[in-house]
């Protein structure tokens, strides 16, 4: 071996420390993607997977916990890039490897550069991958553009306020949002109070002053193109002070859209002691 690619990103765990030390004594290259078991990877973590693929000495390992999900998409990207097709892509994610399809998603990125290629009316090439995982690679339905609607620059303290915002849905999958607690997809956002003495936006953020906030959960389908509007129900503020607003959407109530590559909506909310 010359190098290693671990698929499961840097860990605390001993085993992480001991691999990187027995790569390093046996001059292995040891390089860490950050990708989530259950999940399509973020497009930053296969942007740097192909780097790593084009450019990492050989022979390579891949892993990850059972060489199941990760590795198997690590696979198949290493098919695509070189030079074999789809078909044999789609070889990687086979029984053979333990994996079951109807219980694991992840051929659905085989299935998205497919479509992409269709659209186009391109056969594949390794080059053709590598711009698609650049430029237009969207894991799954996690791609929204958040406008603000009804969203006030100053709210006065110790009173409730509801924001209102246009979502986009800018992936190539439908939303599909449901009432059921942390079932589907909703509006949540997370609020940060700026520190005293701190200039702009860039300072340090104190945790204790972050909140979690719910929005409405509705039955619906948004399907790519479309937009919907959501609301936010800001709970009573008791402290003055300028707050910072991150808002974006949750799949199942806790996954923010940003974890994978989508731009939240940031901005800067003002309690009064007294509205003006």
């Amino acid at each position: 071996l010359r190098s290693v690619i671990n698929l499961r990103g840097e860990r605390k765990e001993p085993w992480f420390k001991d691999e990187g030390a027995v790569a390093k004594t046996h001059d292995v290259d040891f390089y860490s993607v950050p990708m989530t078991s259950g999940s399509l990877p973020s497009p930053h973590a296969l942007r740097q997977l192909v780097h790593l693929l084009d450019t990492a000495r050989r022979p390579v390992l891949l892993h990850c916990a059972y060489g199941i999900e990760r590795s198997g998409i690590a696979s198949a990207v290493a098919v695509l890039l070189a030079g074999g097709d789809v078909k044999e892509a789609r070889e990687q994610f086979g029984l053979r490897y333990g994996f079951i399809r109807g219980f694991d998603d992840h051929p659905e990125i085989l299935d998205n550069y497919e479509h992409w290629l269709a659209l186009q009316e391109w056969p594949h090439t390794p080059d053709r991958f590598r711009h698609w995982v650049e430029n237009d690679y969207v894991p799954s339905f996690y791609s929204a553009r958040i406008e603000p609607l009804d969203v006030p620059t100053a709210i006065a303290k110790g009173t409730p306020v509801i924001l209102r915002f246009r979502a986009t849905n800018t992936s190539p999958k439908p939303w599909k949002f449901r009432s059921k607690r942390k079932k589907g997809i909703s509006l949540g956002a997370k609020m940060l109070l700026l520190e005293p003495g701190v200039n702009g936006l860039t300072g340090f953020w104190s945790n204790k002053s972050a909140r979690r906030l719910r929005g409405r959960l509705r039955d619906i389908t948004v399907a790519p193109g479309e937009t919907v509007v959501l609301e936010l129900r800001v709970p009573p503020l008791r402290k003055p002070g300028r707050y910072q607003l991150f808002v974006d959407l949750l799949n199942k109530g806790w996954f923010p859209f940003s974890a994978m590559g989508s731009k939240p909506l940031i901005f800067e909310l003002r309690v009064e002691a007294s509205k003006k």
